[in-house]
């Protein structure tokens, strides 16, 4: 018991170290009108295949894992299930029943394409490197926009790369972010588009921010890579901060209240910036990632685990008065230990997947007190996926498992938190023997705390389908009701 006291000290003590001690700031910036953009005004072209500019994203070293002050909950590798074929640990269940599979947008612009994808009411939004695709859920094409065009509306020559999207159930609206850079001005914007009502045909309002300020004092720097996350009082964008010569400066935050976003016309647009973030030991938060905020706390939340080659705590940083002025503290939360989890091969060997190692990749999962996040670890051999559940309240690991096999990693995961509420991971294998391939695992909330027990894997061609989309639909003897928003 002696020995855990140190961990339940900072875990508790955690909220009350001041800002000044884990991010800079809070900064703030505006800009005086945005465009009123509509889709029937632009052409439907598809990307070309592997075409546009090559974007890759800078590599961080994460640093030594020793020294960490934070005591694990469990040893390395004791929260590990298998989930080698004819041998797992758990027995497989009914599967899922795919209602709709339809092909994504082309692989264009380095690798990786970056894909993301949000689901509305009606429609599905995918976005690349190079463009966005509006769909039914049946995947009938709508329109496919390319970026540069959208967005030609609010910036001369823009190239926008990194994009994220997701639709905002509070307020109805789809909102979309890329990423702008230009080293050879020394200028680097986010390029923000949110729609006019729940309908992502028709008209959207356009935007272009500086992101190479902290509010509006310029830093010299770019932002990499972008989280998207939001709540019912704003949107929140993390970013990975670079000179524009080299150098990297650290993860910073931008709060940019909702209210402003939702009129008739594009106007004035301000927002709130935190940076150089680091947690309650000092380390660095490359990587730290919003929150989908799908209830009404009264705080937000950003999350993932320090930049280290291994770890045994996640952070969970809190705002609030995000509309005000903001405020930010830190939660130190101990977790199951792990190591950084190995770049992936791929079909025939050559040069490795960089995966991101073991930082979060997307965005944390807030749903009923408890914040779900997902990330790779190193299971001994290859690399391993690993979901974890905080309850904001106690501030304590209430689900932590990993998953995997010794013949195959896992790796780019996501979290998705279904109405039911169920829970949603899915997570593509990688290994020099195979293609992609994707794994879409469900449980209800209320079946027992064993992960990985509703299995079904899918083969997709790394090569020409990597943006292929699959949406599911699990018969209600599985899960009670149907999701609108969870894919």
């Amino acid at each position: 018991m002696k020995l855990l006291l140190p961990s339940l000290i900072l875990t508790m003590f955690g909220m009350a170290v001041s800002l000044g001690q884990i991010a800079q700031g809070p900064a703030t910036g505006s800009v005086p009108s945005g465009v009123i953009v509509n889709t029937d005004n632009f052409l439907s072209v598809d990307s070309p295949v592997h075409g546009g500019k090559a974007h890759q994203h800078p590599i961080v070293v994460p640093e030594p894992a020793s020294g960490s002050v934070i005591r694990p909950t469990a040893p390395e590798g004791s929260n590990l299930r298998n989930l080698l074929p004819g041998g797992s640990d758990f027995p497989p269940p009914p599967p899922p029943i795919t209602i709709a599979s339809f092909a994504g947008n082309n692989v264009t612009n380095g690798f990786p394409p970056d894909p993301y994808m949000a689901v509305g009411p009606n429609h599905i939004i995918q976005v690349i490197n190079s463009s966005f695709r509006i769909s039914d859920k049946a995947g009938n094409t709508l329109k496919t926009i390319q970026a540069d065009a959208w967005y030609q509306t609010a910036l001369a020559n823009p190239g926008a790369f990194d994009p994220k999207v997701l639709y905002d159930h509070h307020a109805h609206r789809w909102f979309m972010v890329w990423d702008n850079e230009n080293s050879s001005t020394l200028t680097a914007y986010f390029l923000v588009s949110i729609s006019d009502d729940d309908n992502p045909l028709g008209i959207w309002f356009n935007w272009a921010i500086p992101a190479n300020v902290y509010g509006s004092t310029n830093s010299g720097t770019w932002q990499d890579y972008p989280g998207l996350g939001y709540d019912s009082q704003a949107y929140y964008i993390t970013g990975r901060h670079f000179g524009f010569v080299s150098g990297y400066f650290g993860n910073a935050v931008r709060i940019i209240p909702k209210a402003q976003l939702l009129g008739s016309t594009p106007g004035s647009l301000t927002w709130t910036d935190m940076w150089n973030l680091h947690d309650l030991s000092g380390r660095d938060m490359d990587g730290v990632r919003p929150a989908y905020v799908y209830s009404f706390p009264n705080e937000y939340y950003l999350a993932g685990p320090p930049s280290l080659s291994g770890g045994s705590y996640f952070d969970v940083f809190r705002i609030t008065n995000p509309t005000g002025t903001p405020s930010i503290s830190c939660t130190a939360v101990p977790v199951t230990a792990w190591s950084e989890a190995q770049n992936a091969g791929q079909l025939g060997g050559g040069t490795l997947i960089e995966t991101g190692g073991s930082r979060l990749r997307q965005e944390p999962i807030y749903r009923d007190s408890s914040l779900w996040m997902v990330h790779s670890i190193f299971n001994g051999g290859y690399s391993a996926v690993r979901y974890v559940r905080i309850n904001t309240v106690t501030n304590m690991a209430v689900e932590d498992v990993a998953a995997g096999t010794t013949i195959r990693p896992w790796w780019s995961t996501r979290t998705t938190i279904l109405p039911s509420p169920s829970q949603d991971r899915r997570i593509p294998p990688m290994s020099t023997l195979d293609t992609c391939g994707a794994l879409h695992p469900i449980r209800r909330d209320s079946a027992p705390r064993r992960p990985f027990v509703g299995e079904r894997g899918t083969t997709l061609s790394l090569a020409t389908t990597a943006t292929d989309g699959v949406i599911t639909w699990v018969p209600p003897s599985i899960l009670p009701t149907k999701a609108t928003s969870g894919f």
